[in-house]
């Protein structure tokens, strides 16, 4: 039998930005034993606001990198809704970021 569920939910509409967004990449030796999800998550934390995306683009582990790690790309998005963000601004957010994952995940920065 077919069932259909209905869910009435309505969708929000949400402004985007005519502000030019900034990228960065940033690639991450850590232990395998640590998610991806958690790491994604802790990013956004020390990103603030102004960080809209993370977006894991590589994975890799075996030559060059130890048994018990990987090594983690991301690319980050940083835009804001009311002006253009300048590099000085984002570089501020990046250090915060790397700051809590060498903390947190005791990360090596490739």
């Amino acid at each position: 039998d077919l069932i259909v569920v209905s869910t009435n939910k309505r969708k929000k509409f949400k402004m985007y930005s005519t502000y030019p967004a900034i990228k960065r990449d940033i690639a991450l030796l850590l232990k395998k034993k640590y998610k991806n999800s958690d790491v994604e998550n802790r990013i956004f934390k020390a990103g603030g606001d102004l960080l809209k995306s993370v977006k894991l683009f590589d994975y890799y582990s075996g030559d060059d990198i130890p048994s018990d790690s990987i090594s983690l790309a991301y690319s980050l998005t940083f835009q804001a809704n009311d002006r253009t963000l300048n590099d000085k601004e984002v570089e501020s957010y990046m250090d915060k970021i790397m700051a809590l994952l060498k903390k947190d995940y005791k990360i090596i920065q490739r």
